[in-house]
C-alpha cells in the first residue's frame, strides 16, 4: 500500500497494481508511506527518481522537500563515482 500526504493533507492512499499511477503536488513537503519501496516508483518535478528501498521493505515517513529533493534524482550526484 501507499500513502502520500502533501503538505499534510493524504493525497494518495491505497493499493496500487504494477504500472498504475497517482499525482501529487506539494508546496512544502511530501510525506511518503510504503509497504514495498523497492516497487514504489516515482517521479519528482518530472524527472525519475532513484528506488526508496529493496522489494518488500516497509517505510513510514519518508520526507521530500524542496531543499532536499535533489537527493531522491536519479543520476550522478556529487561525491559519487559514475557508472
Amino acid at each position: 500500500s501507499i500513502q502520500v500526504r502533501s503538505d499534510g493533507d493524504l493525497q494518495v492512499d491505497g493499493l496500487f497494481p504494477a504500472g498504475a499511477t497517482a499525482r501529487a503536488h506539494a508546496d512544502k513537503e511530501l510525506l511518503i508511506q510504503t509497504g514495498n519501496a523497492g516497487g514504489f516508483t516515482f517521479r519528482l518535478n518530472g524527472k525519475p527518481a532513484k528506488a526508496l528501498g529493496r522489494t518488500g521493505q516497509f517505510l513510514t515517513n519518508v520526507k521530500i522537500t524542496p531543499e532536499n529533493y535533489k537527493d531522491f534524482l536519479e543520476g550522478p550526484s556529487s561525491g559519487q563515482p559514475g557508472g
